[in-house]
């Protein structure tokens, strides 16, 4: 089986094994990952910015049975259809299903289900896999367009927060602002605050600002006295989480847990990161202490890169 997140800026493919997919049996995770990227600095990936090399490398690295199955989340249409004709052309014997709002099952507390996004939803659904019983869930979903959703503890979608991403932001700024520069986000990570040049100064805006938002979210997230657990994914979710969670940088020594055993994936990366002794600062030496924001409204989060192709999975069981 194969499943694949269409977005704007990526495409993902990933290969499970449909007989060992549980789905009370904890998060299913790929065996492997394919992974079609926008051109450098594009933000977007089109109908012709790529011909599926990268998938049809790794088909012929490792093959694929005749009538396999491809579950497909998209979000970008041009993209889809091209995928669709890739499919009829090399793959005729598969079979394809696209996944709308029918296959998710569990309760959508949105004033019009059929207009949410697949993506957002697919998010929803692998989340509910992570998450404690009565425990809700914030997930943060870092991409082209950053989305902030919430599934509450007893396993309701209930909408969430549509923002800019990185590149969307910086792209906006230079078309709307014409003294501005045009930025590259794509190496984004901990740019100092404040910033002393107007490059910086945008770095900084972008970066900071989304850990501020998260923040707000994250508390509105929270039920009552039961905590939040934040879920990250996307290509830009790491580097956030690991400003957000360091516990190595949080002056009021919160306690913060990490269990990892809750992502069964080895390249899930559950936070925050080991603490190393005293004068190894996990390659943060260059930002001062008082750079990262403690948090104390939540105890555990979780960054796993392929969620959306685990949600799809299980809405398409």
């Amino acid at each position: 089986m194969i499943a694949v997140d269409i977005g704007n800026s990526r495409v993902k493919f990933g290969r499970f094994l449909r007989t060992t997919i549980d789905a009370t049996a904890g998060l299913p995770q790929p065996g492997q990952v394919i992974v079609e990227n926008a051109p450098r600095g594009s933000g977007r990936i089109g109908p012709d910015s790529a011909e599926w090399q990268q998938l049809d490398l790794g088909l012929r690295e490792e093959p694929l049975e005749s009538g396999s199955e491809w579950l497909i989340c998209s979000v970008q249409n041009e993209k889809l259809a091209s995928l669709i004709d890739w499919l009829r052309n090399n793959r005729p014997n598969d079979s394809v299903r696209i996944l709308s709002q029918r296959d998710v099952r569990m309760p959508l507390e949105v004033d019009e289900p059929d207009k949410v996004g697949m993506d957002r939803l697919c998010n929803a659904v692998a989340a509910a896999c992570l998450a404690k019983q009565s425990e809700p869930v914030l997930i943060v979903d870092i991409g082209s367009a950053t989305t902030l959703d919430v599934v509450s503890g007893d396993g309701r979608f209930l909408g969430g927060a549509i923002m800019p991403g990185f590149h969307a932001t910086a792209e906006c700024l230079q078309k709307t602002s014409s003294c501005l520069p045009q930025i590259e986000t794509d190496d984004l990570r901990f740019p100092p605050f404040p910033g002393r040049n107007t490059t910086a100064a945008i770095e900084a805006g972008l970066f900071w600002g989304m850990i501020g938002a998260i923040r707000q979210f994250l508390a509105f997230a929270q039920e009552g006295n039961e905590q939040a657990l934040l879920l990250m994914t996307g290509g830009d979710a790491f580097p956030v989480l690991e400003a957000l969670l360091n516990p190595s940088f949080n002056p009021q020594g919160d306690s913060v847990i990490a269990e990892a055993n809750r992502v069964a994936d080895p390249t899930g990366v559950s936070c925050p990161p080991i603490v190393e002794p005293p004068g190894m600062p996990m390659e943060l030496e260059q930002m001062p202490d008082h750079a990262f924001v403690p948090v104390s409204r939540f105890h555990e989060a979780i960054c796993c890169p392929y969620l959306t192709l685990s949600g799809i999975v299980l809405c398409g069981l």
